[in-house]
């Protein structure tokens, strides 16, 4: 390649190199770039530039690749104004501020020489600019060789301007010229002054001291402290304590003021019969105080107490301390070698002594010398109803005393007052039984007392039985023919005040004879609804049960007649735990006799139930057991009903009727006397809370709800009557009542207010 060929190929690449590099920021603008926009305000635009010169570079690179393949004709020479080989460019001069500098290398941002018209400073320069505040900066050169837009301002020097363009003149100093300003004078003290022209805080004479005050230093500068106060804070001085005394060791006050009452202690205590340390108490911290009346032991070993405190304040000892009169206390005072002379008892002595038929020991009292009540030692376990009371339910001979026990209960009996020591048994009949009660053999007048009920418990609310002397020589008896079964509490007590001692409690418990109706032929009637009493512990087993897998047990029998075809309702749900059985039968006693209906379990447990509905006629119930070892008291409830049209309820949900019809066969007290009504019917364990409510869009009418017990006739008791529901968001005409319904039958009537007639939903809840 020939050399003019070669400078053909570099002057190209110059121009394509020189065409690639964009003007500063890429966005256009004059020679100098004031308004150039393409994103050079910081460090990215400068980047850009760089990237665009990298190109350029590599554009350049290539060339030099295809001109090393080139024939190399004539030697380089930098400044002949000739592009040779390995030159960037070579425009024949020594300028560096040209697009060429002296070294025959294109000119460009960082290489030290500022490139006139397209490049503003070069290097880590500044120059001196206005800020926004008029104060003198400085402007830096950026790294893409301009001067950046913002002109940084200048550090506050104090000068009366904002430098630093903070809004604030004169900030970040000590003081503002001419304010005043607190400082420190030449004695320490804190003081104010005028702040100087240098923004200084004022020394020396120029801080002005301040007044003196209470503080224990010298705040004036005149080397005296606290001046033109009392004394100086904390320093010691002399002052009148609140008894009077001087104390030379008081502490000169915060106020500085010298120190009173509380403030001034007392100095140390003297034996002068005197409160010297103003503690309230004289010639504290020795035996005693001089002169006064103190204990002394006299030479027998006793403690007069009429002493006299010596000069020394010591207490007086031996002849010094002269006997004493005699006093109950269990000593000789009066060294005559007697003690408790001339009372009744010596302190702390003691005798027998009795009361009652009860022997004790009697102590002499410590403070009075006279003798105490007799003791008898700790009460029984059975002294009242807190203790644990002895079960005599089984039955037998018990034994004890009352002398130690307390008068918990007076009862009377006859005109006669218990008032003496008591013990108390226990009772627990499972079933009737005949029981006999007696205190024969008691070594004292003995009265018995049974009584049972309350929700306490012992002694209960309820006085059964009682009795004085019926046993004879002042022992008591009760006898108790058919006892039911429960829990008692048997109280022995003594009659009048003082009767106590040994007892004995003979208790004999048997079972009763046969009951009236152990056989069918003896059945007791049933005239009316209601509850009958009744026991199986002392009947015969002449009945074996139709739904019982056993032979049965003891049994007893009734019979109620029914008028016409009725709902019968029949249980023994009444709490008792042995295991009952109930059948209903018909027609005449003996073989003949069918089962009309038997249940054994019902109610959750081992009680009986049974309800339906039944015809006209005679029929016998059988209270049974279902083995032979269950027996017991129950509670037979017998109820019946000619209602027998109505629907039952047999769970919680919906039941649905319609009402119509001329005139009214019932109402409730809260309406329905003039609208036909309808019933439904429901059987109870035992009580419970439910409640019936027509509040939903079925019922289209206005509504009267009412309960009925027992029975649907008037002869029932209304439980409860509602007739418009205020809550009820359907129709405030509709229905609701929640109601607590009895063991039994309980009848619910669907009513209508003033006449008003239709279809009804019932809703239960609550079973």
């Amino acid at each position: 390649m020939s050399y003019r060929h070669g400078v053909r190929i570099w002057s190209w690449l110059g121009i394509l190199a020189v065409a690639l590099v964009p003007a500063c920021g890429g966005g256009g603008g004059d020679d100098d770039q004031d308004a150039d926009t393409g994103d050079v305000e910081d460090v990215d635009g400068i980047e850009d530039q760089e990237d665009v010169r990298d190109d350029a570079r590599e554009v350049r690179d290539d060339a030099v690749e295809v001109e090393t393949e080139a024939e190399a004709e004539v030697p380089v020479t930098c400044g002949d104004g000739v592009l040779d080989e390995g030159e960037e460019c070579d425009d024949g001069n020594g300028d560096n501020t040209d697009a060429c500098l002296d070294t025959c290398v294109s000119a460009t941002c960082g290489d030290g020489f500022v490139w006139a018209g397209e490049e503003e400073c070069e290097g880590a320069v500044t120059q001196p600019c206005t800020t926004t505040c008029d104060s003198t900066g400085t402007q830096p050169c950026g790294t893409d060789c301009h001067w950046y837009d913002t002109c940084v301002p200048p550090a506050e020097t104090c000068n009366g301007l904002d430098d630093d363009c903070d809004t604030l003149v004169d900030n970040d100093l000590p003081c503002l010229p001419g304010e005043t300003v607190p400082c420190t004078t030449d004695c320490g003290s804190a003081g104010t002054g005028v702040c100087t022209e240098t923004c200084a805080i004022p020394t020396g004479a120029d801080c002005t001291p301040p007044p003196e005050d209470c503080n224990g230093v010298d705040d004036d500068c005149d080397t005296e402290p606290d001046e033109g106060f009392d004394c100086v804070m904390g320093s010691t001085v002399d002052c009148i304590t609140d008894c009077g005394t001087v104390n030379p060791a008081g502490v000169c006050t915060d106020a500085c003021t010298v120190p009173t009452g509380d403030a001034c202690p007392g100095p140390a205590e003297t034996c002068n019969g005197i409160d010297d340390d103003c503690d309230g108490e004289a010639d504290d911290g020795f035996e005693c105080v001089l002169g006064a009346t103190v204990d002394c032991l006299t030479s027998c070993g006793s403690t007069n107490p009429a002493g006299v405190c010596s000069d020394a304040c010591t207490i007086p000892t031996g002849a010094d301390c002269p006997v004493s009169a005699e006093v109950c206390n269990g000593v000789d005072d009066d060294c005559d070698t007697a003690i408790d002379d001339g009372f009744e008892c010596t302190a702390g002595a003691s005798r027998s002594c009795t009361a009652g038929a009860c022997t004790g020991t009697a102590l002499c009292d410590g403070s009075t010398c006279t003798w105490g009540t007799c003791n008898f030692g700790a009460g029984p376990i059975n002294d009242a109803c807190g203790g644990a009371l002895p079960d005599i339910s089984s039955g037998g001979v018990f034994t004890g005393n009352t002398c130690a026990a307390a008068n918990d209960y007076t009862y009377t009996c006859a005109s006669t007052d218990a008032a003496s020591p008591d013990v108390v048994f226990q009772l627990v009949l499972t079933e009737t039984r005949d029981v006999v009660i007696d205190t024969a053999g008691s070594a004292f007048d003995a009265m018995l007392f049974i009584r049972h009920g309350g929700t306490a418990g012992c002694p209960g609310t309820v006085a059964d039985r009682c009795d004085d002397n019926s046993a004879g020589s002042g022992q008591a008896r009760i006898q108790w023919n058919a006892m039911p079964m429960g829990t008692y509490w048997v109280i022995l007590d003594g009659a009048g005040a003082g009767a106590r001692g040994d007892y004995v409690l003979n208790v004999f418990i048997a079972d009763p004879p046969a009951p009236r109706n152990d056989t069918c032929a003896t059945a007791t009637a049933m005239p009316t609804p209601g509850t009958y009493a009744g026991s199986t512990t002392s009947a015969t087993d002449d009945h074996v049960p139709s739904c019982v897998t056993t032979t049965g047990g003891r049994d007893v029998w009734y019979s109620f007649t029914l008028p016409g075809r009725s709902l019968v309702y029949l249980d023994v749900n009444d709490g008792a735990a042995w295991d009952s059985v109930l059948e209903i039968r018909r027609g005449p006693c003996g073989a003949a006799m069918t089962s009309a209906a038997c249940n054994d379990d019902a109610c959750g447990g081992d009680r009986s139930q049974w309800f339906g509905t039944l015809d006209a006629g005679t029929y016998y119930v059988v209270v049974d057991g279902a083995t032979a070892a269950d027996r017991g008291g129950f509670n037979l409830l017998y109820q019946y009903s000619s209602c027998t049209a109505g629907v039952q309820i047999t769970g919680n949900g919906n039941y649905d009727g319609v009402t119509g019809g001329p005139g009214s066969g019932r109402q409730g007290s809260c309406g329905g006397a003039t609208a036909q009504e309808d019933y439904l019917w429901l059987a109870l364990c035992g009580p419970r809370d439910v409640t019936a409510t027509t509040c939903n869009t079925t019922t289209n009418y206005d509504t009267v709800l009412y309960w009925v017990g027992g029975t649907c006739t008037n002869a029932g008791t209304e439980l409860a009557c509602n007739n418009d529901d205020a809550a009820c968001s359907v129709n405030r005409n509709r229905s609701t009542l929640a109601t607590t319904l009895r063991q039994g039958l309980n009848f619910l009537y669907v009513d209508g207010y003033y006449g008003a007639e239709g279809n009804y939903r019932v809703t239960i809840s609550g079973l």
